[in-house]
């Protein structure tokens, strides 16, 4: 996958050099993994969005993600639709079942 990580306050793009979050598509862990990357860490308050994806890509993704793990001292919050619309879930360092969010997820934000 291309593109470059951004710097805070910016869009996350899969593929930069350490990564934000490591999605899988099955809870507990399992299943393929889709990896976001940033340049930065995130900052040490929940209080503000350091990184989103408006809408997941590569498409396959969308509404696919059954657990994730955080990196980059990032905490991750997932959003029923695209725009950060819909259920959403608290910002999470890591989280091994969804609940209402098991593939059910279409855009991000880190925070």
């Amino acid at each position: 996958m291309g593109g470059t990580g951004a710097k805070q306050g910016g869009v996350v793009t899969p593929a930069a050099l350490a990564p934000v979050a490591i999605m899988r598509e099955d809870r507990d862990y399992r299943g393929s993994t889709l990896t976001y990357s940033a340049e930065f860490d995130c900052t040490l308050t929940t209080a503000d969005v350091d990184y989103w994806v408006e809408l997941i890509t590569p498409e396959d993704w969308n509404d696919e993600i059954g657990s994730f793990i955080g990196g980059r001292a990032c905490w991750v919050s997932l959003f029923e639709y695209r725009g950060w619309a819909g259920a959403s879930s608290p910002f999470m360092d890591i989280d091994d079942e969804l609940g209402v969010l098991d593939d059910e997820s279409s855009s991000i934000r880190w925070s």
